[in-house]
């Protein structure tokens, strides 16, 4: 899996997670999942980075976000294939510079840390 497809696919399970939870998630929060100051990524990346700072805050966006994968992540291990799709999108985000991978290593930690996914 390359980065972007990682990115691809992590977007697509996020906004997933919001959709079944009944969460409001506005197309530039789904492209801000894509943001990277270093590497490829969407066309428009900075387009969408300026409307992002002018209209919304970072850090209720991440902890909504982080919640999503919590709950995303809760779900999908449940199935070995999704588990395993989700090892290899943070396999191949791990050594760069991508935002969606600030957010997800912090929810994996959170994730991991929660007594309800460690019985």
């Amino acid at each position: 899996m390359d980065p972007m497809e990682a990115k691809e696919f992590l977007a697509s399970r996020i906004v997933n997670q919001a959709l079944l939870e009944g969460v409001s998630f506005s197309e530039i929060e789904r492209r801000m999942l894509f943001f990277s100051e270093t590497h490829p990524s969407l066309p428009d990346m900075y387009e969408v980075l300026n409307e992002f700072n002018e209209s919304y805050n970072m850090f209720p966006y991440e902890r909504t976000v982080s919640s999503l994968i919590c709950n995303a992540l809760r779900r999908d291990r449940e199935d070995a294939a999704l588990a395993q799709r989700w090892e290899d999108a943070k396999k191949s985000l791990r050594r760069e510079d991508h935002y969606i991978n600030l957010i997800a290593c912090r929810s994996s930690r959170r994730h991991e840390a929660s007594p309800a996914t460690n019985p």
